[in-house]
């Protein structure tokens, strides 16, 4: 009896955990307009009308991709990101088919009418790079954000994965 129930118990966690990993295969994603293809969890729930992904609509955490042709002067910070925030951290990053970098920031309530300083409304990391092509600029946002900093870094497990599968029409 006990070896039927340690074999059953063997399988029935061999079945969920392959269900699990089930859950974690990548489904294909883009932005057709520009040529991007991506990979997103395949559980993961696109937010209506927008290119953003996220493990459940009451969970705070998405990734998304946001893009734009850069017009001199514009550069890519100063028009991508968002304007009430601190940045925590920045580092290089080199696709195959452009670089740019990776920034961390804290986002703040905006407009903040209170004393101090306004709360923190989300953690964000994007990775923001830009191909030029011809004269042509193009810039692409990928980014993660979560209400907090630990949530943050559940999300950008799945932020790499985009950047690491992300490729352009022609490259």
């Amino acid at each position: 009896m006990i070896k039927i129930v340690g074999i059953t118990l063997l399988v029935l966690v061999l079945l969920v955990t392959a269900c699990g990993q089930a859950d974690q295969a990548p489904q294909e994603a883009g932005i057709a307009e520009i040529g991007l293809a991506f990979e997103v969890p395949a559980d993961w729930q696109q937010v209506a009308g927008q290119n953003a992904w996220t493990p459940s609509q009451d969970s705070g955490v998405r990734v998304g991709v946001d893009w734009m042709e850069l017009e001199p002067p514009m550069e890519v910070e100063a028009v991508m990101l968002p304007g009430q925030s601190q940045v925590l951290a920045s580092e290089p990053v080199t696709l195959s088919w452009a670089g740019g970098r990776r920034i961390t920031l804290e986002v703040y309530v905006s407009p903040w009418e209170g004393e101090g300083r306004a709360p923190v409304e989300s953690v964000e990391s994007h990775v923001l790079v830009v191909r030029t092509d011809g004269g042509t600029r193009l810039a692409v946002d990928f980014y993660a954000s979560a209400p907090t900093e630990e949530a943050l870094k559940e999300a950008e497990s799945v932020l790499q994965r985009m950047v690491d599968s992300s490729r352009l029409d022609g490259d």
